[in-house]
């Protein structure tokens, strides 16, 4: 009876452990925020490093981004192209405000010293982009990348390329989608885009009059692909 009473003691002690019996969840969960310098303006195209480990997360032409972390992450950094830097506590949060500081810079060796394929692609043809890239991720429209495009004016729904010459009274340039011609980019999602290439002066001359305003051509991801 004594053992009895002693096994069940021990047992209700060791259930008023914390943590006794359980598992430590290691399900990541999703912290989104946004970078900027000092004068709060948004900082794009730098990299997300959570606890000193680089994510592969990029801050889009927003300065927003979205990163995967474990419960217990404490510290989130960003790091400009220039090496400038700034971090914040997690704390539990699920939405952070990391702030460049150019007198800030990280010496992380973390830090890939490639540099991302997207970069490449954007200093060869600044008029090239691939939605694909992360810094596209919290995009929620065509038309929101195209912003981002050198020389693209975008208000709404409406599109003007400057340098275009236009020889009608519209501005609005050409859009071609996988090889045809569409009259809006409303109904294509961000993540079905594999390519988006904006075309003007010399480069549209293959599509007659119809591409005195521009052309926007859009390559969509193949099936299985």
């Amino acid at each position: 009876m004594k053992k009895t009473v002693l096994l069940l003691l021990l047992f209700a002690l060791l259930a008023a452990v914390p943590g006794f019996g359980q598992t430590k969840g290691n399900k990541k969960i999703i912290v989104a925020g946004t970078v900027v310098d000092i004068n709060k303006n948004p900082v794009a195209d730098a990299i997300i490093i959570v606890d000193g480990k680089s994510s592969d997360v990029y801050s889009d032409q927003n300065g927003l981004f979205k990163v995967k972390v474990k419960p217990d992450a404490e510290v989130i950094e960003a790091v400009s192209e220039k090496g400038c830097s700034g971090k914040t506590k997690i704390d539990g949060k699920s939405d952070v405000t990391i702030t460049l500081d150019p007198s800030e810079v990280s010496n992380a060796k973390y830090i890939p010293k490639r540099t991302r394929e997207g970069s490449k692609g954007r200093q060869n043809n600044p008029n090239e982009v691939n939605p694909q890239e992360n810094r596209y991720a919290s995009y929620s429209s065509v038309y929101e990348i195209l912003k981002g495009i050198p020389g693209v004016q975008v208000a709404g729904t409406s599109i003007t390329i400057r340098g275009a010459t236009s020889i009608n009274s519209s501005t609005e340039p050409l859009l071609i989608v996988n090889g045809s011609q569409v009259l809006s980019l409303y109904d294509i999602s961000p993540k079905d885009v594999k390519r988006i290439t904006v075309l003007k002066g010399a480069e549209t001359a293959i599509y007659g009059a119809k591409g005195a305003n521009g052309v926007i051509v859009i390559e969509l991801i193949g099936p299985g692909k």
